[in-house]
């Protein structure tokens, strides 16, 4: 009976210690950001976007589109951002 009540404890120690590690990375990759170089510019261009600088926006996501690493998000949020700055004609 001693045996089980030293080993629950040190088992729900154990379980609680694992979350807090996993909450903690979790965390840790959220604050660094985007990883690669094409992520990067994505995220700048949406900053400046929200600004309201659509052609700076527009330019960034070109670059971010022809970059070897590139996400298909930056071919979308470069056609919205056509669209807000009045070329439908370049957003398709």
């Amino acid at each position: 009976m001693r045996q089980h009540v030293v080993f629950l404890p040190v088992v729900a120690m154990l379980a609680l210690a694992g979350c807090q590690t996993t909450k903690n990375n979790t965390e840790q990759a959220k604050a660094q950001g985007p990883s690669s170089q094409s992520e990067r510019l994505i995220k700048l261009a949406d900053d400046i976007d929200a600004r309201g600088e659509s052609d700076t926006a527009i330019a960034l996501y070109q670059r971010a589109a022809a970059m070897p690493d590139a996400k298909a998000s930056a071919f979308v949020k470069a056609g919205a951002a056509y669209m807000r700055a009045g070329y439908p004609a370049e957003a398709a």
